[in-house]
């Protein structure tokens, strides 16, 4: 968080949203104190994006937000609470599993990426589900 190098940021994950501040450094911190002491003030709401893609390690779905970090998501069903309005990019690194002779697809389910190509970037602005599909491989023999 810019403009906290000298103070300990703070977040809360809260249902219905997220708190995050600056306080003062820590010998003016009080066990004591509550969050409006402190000085933290709630930002935008948190949303949830449920990710789903085959539960083997191959078909990996790779989720970078501009919030910070990179997710990777194996399976179905997997949620990820980020900030609204940060923008997401999902990515299939391996988007032709010769293993399981099956290739990506595409996306479905409620977020940007239905219909989107590979990666696809969107920015989050409410709870959403990306699912991908996989389609199989013609010719290819399972290993």
């Amino acid at each position: 968080m810019r403009g906290c190098s000298s103070s300990v940021v703070t977040a809360f994950v809260i249902a219905g949203g997220v708190m995050a501040g600056c306080v003062q450094p820590d010998e003016d911190v009080k066990d004591t104190q509550d969050t409006a002491e402190l000085g933290v003030k709630p930002l935008d709401s948190a949303f949830v994006l449920t990710v789903s893609t085959l539960a083997v390690p191959q078909d990996e779905v790779d989720v970078a937000s501009s919030a910070g970090g990179v997710v990777p998501v194996f399976g179905s069903g997997v949620q990820i609470a980020e900030i609204a309005g940060a923008t997401l990019t999902l990515t299939v690194p391996n988007p032709i599993d010769t293993v399981n002779c099956v290739h990506f697809a595409g996306w479905t389910g409620t977020s940007a990426c239905t219909g989107q190509g590979n990666p696809c970037t969107f920015v989050i602005t409410g709870d959403c589900t990306a699912r991908v599909t996989w389609a199989h491989t013609s010719g290819c023999m399972p290993q």
